[in-house]
């Protein structure tokens, strides 16, 4: 354990880790990932919790996209935006407020499922957009 978190001390203070260009190939793996794998993932309908996850991998893949607003055409930065709305409006009524967790998502139905999957993928795709109006290079 302590050698696994010394490498990753060496690891983060690495600045060749962190560039706009990871950052956003993980916003759209991040992305993919949700619908691709998650949406059928053992470990998240284990908990039943898959919703919450969904919700929290959202928020975080938006956080990240918050800075690039500043210097993309606002048509393309409104239609991240409503892709991520759309994203959290399929997850919506499966929270109640004052509440941390969400139904479970074993009561959710194809259909329920299928709109989550349609939306992550929309949302990636409005990513894409972005990526390439800021011209952004894939990672080396």
């Amino acid at each position: 354990m302590i050698d696994s978190v010394k490498s990753l001390r060496v690891k983060l203070n690495d600045i060749n880790n962190f560039n706009a260009s990871l950052n956003f190939n993980g916003m759209l793996s991040l992305t993919t990932e949700v619908p691709a794998k998650k949406i059928s993932s053992e470990e998240e309908t284990w908990s039943d919790q898959s919703l919450l996850i969904f919700k929290h991998n959202w928020i975080g893949i938006h956080s990240q996209f918050e800075p690039y607003k500043m210097v993309l055409d606002k048509a393309i930065s409104d239609e991240v935006e409503a892709a991520y709305q759309a994203c959290m409006e399929t997850i919506k009524p499966f929270f109640t407020p004052g509440k941390v967790a969400a139904a479970p998502y074993s009561s959710l139905d194809a259909q329920q499922r299928g709109a989550i999957v349609e939306a992550s993928y929309n949302y990636r795709d409005a990513l894409l957009k972005a990526k390439e109006a800021l011209e952004m290079p894939d990672p080396a």
